[in-house]
């Protein structure tokens, strides 16, 4: 792990990074809060530690280091990139939210409403939406 314009990364190959969970990087002049993870709907069919990992759900720990790292930004963002959508963007697209994604969508949506951001895109959901608000 190393880091790259304010926040941790891997380095895959020299012009392949991993933006890592929770981060907040600073490119050119524009801000970016990285956060992966969201529930596999098909993990039953999956194997785990090969092709499905209980790790995809976030920790607590991790959200509160994601809070901690946008504290550090006056919880300003130019823009937020998740894996997955708040919770009251799953409910407005009519997606069945998972027990186990509950927290960490209902954590995205205490960012959505407490973060000062200009755009915010996911793409766990596989749309090509524009959403208001």
């Amino acid at each position: 792990m190393e880091k790259w314009c304010g926040g941790d990364v891997h380095f895959v190959r020299d012009d392949i990074l991993h933006l890592m969970r929770e981060q907040v990087y600073t490119i050119g002049n524009k801000t970016f809060f990285t956060f992966g993870g969201a529930h596999s709907k098909d993990w039953m069919w999956r194997t785990e530690g090969k092709s499905w990992w209980k790790a995809e759900i976030p920790t607590e720990k991790e959200m509160n280091t994601g809070r901690i790292n946008l504290q550090k930004h006056q919880n300003i963002v130019d823009y937020m990139i998740t894996h997955t959508a708040p919770y009251e963007i799953l409910v407005k697209l009519g997606i069945d939210i998972a027990d186990e994604e509950y927290d960490f969508a209902s954590y995205l949506e205490e960012l959505r409403k407490t973060i000062g951001f200009n755009k915010w895109y996911f793409g766990h959901l596989h749309l090509d939406e524009d959403i208001d608000n």
